[in-house]
């Protein structure tokens, strides 16, 4: 999340399941938390952020994945303004830019 915010992202949405209180109190002042009842896919974890997402595009990151110090991916995606770009670049993605 730091990288995220030192590149300008400024609206960090979580969706939690397992552990939810846990990872909300983690992260109290530093993201929206959607509280989830049960483990859901991507395309239905993103329509309950809906809400919490601005009109801009967005882009999804998720926790299970692994980022690379150096890879610069995060940055590359930070600095795409362009939809079809980003999606190419990183997969759907939010955070607000």
């Amino acid at each position: 999340m730091d990288r995220l915010v030192a590149h300008g992202v400024t609206n960090i949405v979580v969706n939690v399941v397992h552990l939810g209180e846990q990872i909300a109190v983690r992260l109290k002042g530093r993201a929206q938390i959607v509280h989830e009842e049960r483990l859901l896919d991507t395309g239905d974890s993103v329509k309950n952020a809906l809400p919490l997402l601005s009109d801009g595009p967005f882009f999804v990151l998720n926790g299970d994945g692994l980022w690379r110090e150096k890879s610069g991916t995060i940055e590359r995606i930070c600095q795409c303004r362009d939809l079809v770009r980003l999606l190419s670049v990183g997969g759907l993605a939010e955070a607000t830019l």
